[in-house]
């Protein structure tokens, strides 16, 4: 992808890169320092190569919330590393599985565990895929709809042109 971006380096003008997922969000942001000269690009102000793919992270995003009063599910994060996966005894049933960020898993690797019995078997079988993570078990919402707010800040203006209630959302 950078290969093929670099292509672009004789223009006059700087083109706008616009990531349609967190993937190419993340090489995109990974890889600023190369493309910044040629592209206009989405980053945090003043953020090194890297910064705005560490915002993908769902606990920190969660604690940025929670900084400002917004309610979050309570969550977990665990590592997959060690041979005996240590499940704290304060996680609260059901819950529901995931990777911490969407480009170190997949969302086929989600799962909601109706006890303690299936979330370990399920973070073994995690472990079996890919050892070298943590995975982030949160309590389990029911949650009825939900919204997504779309954006984008240039300087400090904010301009949100819509909300949208996804009416369908992928299940796994």
């Amino acid at each position: 992808i950078i290969a093929a971006l670099l292509k672009y380096k004789k223009c006059k003008e700087k083109l706008v890169i616009i990531p349609t997922d967190d993937y190419t969000a993340s090489v995109v942001d990974n890889n600023k320092d190369q493309l910044k000269d040629i592209f206009l690009l989405s980053e945090i102000v003043g953020g090194e190569a890297g910064s705005l793919t560490q915002l993908m992270n769902k606990s920190i995003q969660a604690q940025i919330a929670r900084s400002v009063g917004l309610n979050t599910a309570k969550e977990w994060n665990i590592s997959l590393r060690n041979e005996n996966i240590v499940i704290p005894e304060s996680i609260v049933f059901p819950c529901f599985c995931k990777p911490p960020e969407s480009i170190s898993g997949y969302k086929t690797e989600m799962a909601k565990c109706e006890n303690i019995s299936e979330l370990r078997e399920y973070l073994l079988k995690m472990r079996e895929k890919n050892a070298n993570r943590n995975f982030l078990v949160q309590e389990f919402l029911n949650i009825d709809c939900e919204y997504e707010l779309d954006g984008v800040c240039i300087d400090n203006n904010v301009i949100v042109p819509a909300v949208s209630k996804n009416i369908i959302v992928g299940e796994y």
